[in-house]
C-alpha cells in the first residue's frame, strides 16, 4: 500500500491515520471547505472538496 484515502471524521480517522504512518504508507484526509478535521495534522497531505454530499439524491438528478 502507497497511499491512504481517509474519508471519515473524528476518532476513527485520527486512529487511521496513525496506522498509516506507522505502516509508512502516505495518508490522505479530506475536508469540506468549511471545517478541517483534526485528521489533518496527523495525515502526510490534505485536500479539500465542494460541497457536502446529500442523500438520498436530489429528484433534479438525471439517471
Amino acid at each position: 500500500m502507497k497511499s491512504l484515502l481517509i474519508a471519515n471524521r473524528g476518532e476513527i480517522a485520527v486512529r487511521i491515520a496513525r496506522a498509516g504512518a506507522e505502516l509508512g504508507g502516505r495518508t490522505v484526509a479530506v475536508y469540506l471547505k468549511s471545517a478541517m478535521p483534526s485528521t489533518a495534522r496527523w495525515s502526510t497531505a490534505i485536500t479539500k472538496t465542494g460541497r457536502r454530499p446529500t442523500w438520498p439524491p436530489s429528484s433534479k438528478s438525471t439517471r
